[in-house]
């Protein structure tokens, strides 16, 4: 059987619809069409490994991979601030990836899957993971604020779950003027 490089698979894939690739998108995410991430061929892991490599290199102390039904869906970490460990969970649901992809006529069907599904849902989180590393590495906020809505709670909960439940977390109690306390 012989190889094929991913511009050959590209070209095998796409080119038929007359779909130009942009190297630098097949390069960082895979393949990008239609305003949509439909293709990685970066594997989970690797990409795993990539935030791990840029999170370890803005404070994290501790990095750990949960998993769920033996699928990767969610890094862990500690960052220090003030000599307190704060812990955060970053997720990653390929649920909703999936379904996108399996509605979407231009996806081929070969591409409806979890394991796509899976890859390119860590891609757009890797994505987000460095849009956000940018604004720390320009000073324009500190890692913790960016990380602050996955901060792990005493109850397990994150920061932004808890407010998702509770959203008068946010707003406050109403005064009795009609303001908030």
């Amino acid at each position: 059987m012989k190889k094929i490089t991913k511009d050959e698979f590209a070209r095998l894939i796409f080119q038929p619809r007359g779909k130009e690739i942009d190297s630098t998108v097949k390069e960082v995410l895979g393949l990008k069409l239609n305003e949509g991430f439909i293709v990685s061929f970066i594997e989970a892991e690797k990409t795993i490994g990539e935030m791990q490599k840029l999170l370890g290199s803005h404070g994290a102390k501790s990095i750990m991979t949960d998993y769920e039904d033996g699928v990767v869906s969610a890094l862990s970490f500690i960052i220090n601030l003030n000599g307190n460990d704060i812990a955060f969970r970053l997720p990653c649901d390929w649920r909703p990836v999936l379904t996108i992809l399996e509605n979407d006529r231009k996806v081929p069907n070969n591409l409806k899957h979890q394991f796509q599904a899976v890859r390119v849902a860590w891609r757009i989180v890797l994505a987000w993971v460095e849009a956000q590393m940018a604004l720390i590495d320009t000073r324009m906020v500190s890692t913790v604020e960016v990380f602050l809505p996955y901060a792990v709670a005493k109850n397990g909960m994150t920061l932004g779950q808890h407010i998702l439940s509770n959203p008068q977390f946010l707003l406050g109690s109403p005064s009795p003027d009609g303001g908030t306390e």
